[in-house]
């Protein structure tokens, strides 16, 4: 048989703990400072939401495994000086010149932007339906320092989307995975 322990209050140092109250403070903020607000996860809800993640996870694995059973054509994913100068440079010319490119990557559709001055990434893993934003970048009035800029846009989701490819992990979690 089990004895029933009692528990014992969990003691916690807290920044307002060690904080000089001005003379007007009162007893009520001070006690909502001092208490632990943020609400605590049971064990049954951190199993959930594992459970939930993996769920979330399956169709893209899935996705990704149709996929590479129809093309082979993503490569193994180098973003060297080669790729920089004559894939990226290029590609960055064309978009400040007509401010919109859309390109394949895989099985997502990568639209690139520029809108007042500012560079949008947007990916889409369902044709261009919907789009989720991955990065955003302000622009110079330089040419060069803009498609450097670019360059740098273009590797970071190229790298970023292909790694979720290669390893199979969703990008990003459905709306109901948000807590």
């Amino acid at each position: 048989m089990r004895k029933n322990k009692k528990e014992n209050p969990i003691t916690r140092i807290r920044w307002a703990d060690y904080q000089v109250a001005p003379e007007d403070f009162e007893n009520e903020v001070c006690n909502d400072l001092t208490f632990d607000q943020s609400p605590r996860i049971s064990f049954r809800e951190r199993i959930r939401f594992s459970y939930l993640e993996k769920l979330c996870s399956f169709p893209f694995k899935m996705l990704i495994k149709r996929h590479n059973s129809v093309f082979y054509d993503l490569g193994p994913g180098d973003f060297d000086w080669f790729t920089e100068h004559h894939r990226y440079q290029p590609r960055a010319v064309y978009l400040l010149k007509n401010q919109w490119v859309q390109i394949q990557l895989g099985v997502y559709v990568i639209e690139y932007t520029i809108i007042d001055g500012v560079a949008y990434g947007y990916y889409s893993l369902n044709y261009g339906i919907s789009y989720h934003l991955y990065m955003e970048t302000e622009l110079t009035k330089s040419k060069e320092s803009n498609q450097n800029i670019l360059v740098d846009l273009f590797k970071e989701t190229e790298k970023f989307l292909h790694d979720s490819i290669v390893n199979g992990s969703a990008p990003y979690f459905s709306n109901f995975r948000i807590k």
